[in-house]
């Protein structure tokens, strides 16, 4: 929540810390969004199936500590070079992060719990944004900054050393099959021993309902 909203301080980078204007804040801007595009590209093209968990780590340890450096850098060139690689480690994060969770969560709470995820990813950032200005304007945006992102290295690591399984995700579950892939086959097969079940009924797979929606003669809505 707060080193993740970085972006509410770089207007104060630019001009009181980098001493570079407008157009230096712009610079550092688009710095981010090379590094993000990048890193969409490379991990999306590299074949990562059984290292998703792993880069998602990666991804979660290095962006503090890249934005960590960022804080204390004095060097415009180097700022935005720590910027574009905070950019690769946060979009590697959020798009592993994505699949990892829906993935691993069961198909009854599937949904709510990706509203949680996008509550905490996406909401809870701009409340992070004005609660990092308000301690920047306190004692500085370096200080600010450096602050959230140690904050947020200390809880990165806390988290995956108490959950190590993290590491190898979805190594485990393409293996023997995770608690959501073994529900959808489930209701898969139960509708398919039930040709007369809808889209009320629980239990009904999805892939099931597609597959016999398109023998009937329906509309390739799906």
């Amino acid at each position: 929540t707060f080193a993740f909203a970085f972006d509410a301080l770089l207007p104060a980078f630019a001009v009181d810390v980098l001493d570079v204007g407008p157009g230096g804040f712009g610079i550092l801007v688009a710095a981010f969004g090379v590094g993000s595009t990048l890193g969409a590209i490379g991990f999306a093209t590299i074949d990562v199936v059984y290292g998703r968990g792993r880069l998602f780590a990666v991804g979660r340890l290095l962006a503090p500590v890249f934005l960590l450096v960022f804080a204390f850098s004095r060097s415009f060139w180097l700022s935005c070079l720590l910027l574009s690689g905070a950019g690769v480690m946060l979009i590697t994060q959020n798009g592993l992060g994505n699949p990892l969770i829906q993935t691993m969560a069961p198909a009854s709470l599937r949904g709510r719990i990706m509203g949680v995820y996008s509550l905490a990813a996406i909401g809870l950032a701009r409340f992070g944004g004005m609660m990092l200005g308000a301690v920047a304007d306190q004692i500085g945006a370096p200080l600010a900054l450096g602050l959230s992102a140690s904050i947020c290295l200390v809880g990165c690591s806390l988290v995956l050393h108490r959950n190590p399984t993290v590491w190898g995700l979805p190594c485990a579950a393409i293996a023997s099959g995770s608690p959501a892939q073994n529900i959808d086959e489930r209701n898969d097969t139960d509708s398919l021993e039930q040709p007369g079940a809808s889209l009320s009924q629980p239990g009904v797979g999805q892939a099931s309902l597609r597959s016999g929606y398109r023998s009937a003669g329906g509309p390739r809505y799906f």
